[in-house]
């Protein structure tokens, strides 16, 4: 079986060294409105729904470097990775929309649109594509990267509201 993933530890590296760069700008960021998070569960679980995204991203780009892994391997890896990345937000999301509706229109719109669970659902196609032996399954995992990075303008918009409110 041709190995699928050969040409993917560039995007692996890179990948993997953005999400951690922005797990770490999230730590300092949550430093900062420390007071204002803790007072709100809707608050806490939309950065928690971030850092899974990124904490995702970062395992798949460590599951994508890994030396001699077979296709199939990689593909189970993905999906138990997208699964419990899937499950978290999902639980997050309830939480988080038990609280109240959000007020900002993008917070409204990434309501919607709620760019974890299809981050998850890529990542998990990624890996089902690889167990599969479907050429180009990886790169559902760039689409999911790239959606995910994009999707954390969630932080940004927690981060920006007043404090009152929270």
């Amino acid at each position: 079986m041709t190995n699928l993933v050969a040409d993917w530890t560039n995007f692996a590296l890179l990948t993997g060294g953005a999400a951690g760069a922005m797990v770490g700008l999230l730590f300092v960021a949550v430093s900062i409105r420390a007071d204002a998070i803790s007072q709100s569960r809707a608050v806490s679980s939309r950065i928690s729904q971030v850092l899974t995204i990124f904490l995702g991203l970062l395992s798949a780009s460590l599951m994508v470097s890994l030396p001699d892994l077979s296709n199939v391997a990689l593909g189970v890896l993905l999906i138990v990775a997208a699964v419990c990345m899937g499950a978290t937000s999902v639980v997050l999301d309830r939480h988080a929309r038990g609280c109240g509706a959000a007020t900002e229109p993008l917070a409204k719109v990434l309501d919607v649109i709620s760019p974890d669970l299809i981050t998850a659902v890529l990542m998990a196609l990624s890996g089902l594509g690889l167990i599969l032996g479907l050429q180009g399954s990886l790169l559902l995992l760039a689409l999911a990267a790239i959606l995910g990075f994009v999707g954390a303008i969630g932080a940004w918009v927690v981060l920006i509201q007043p404090t009152e409110g929270l």
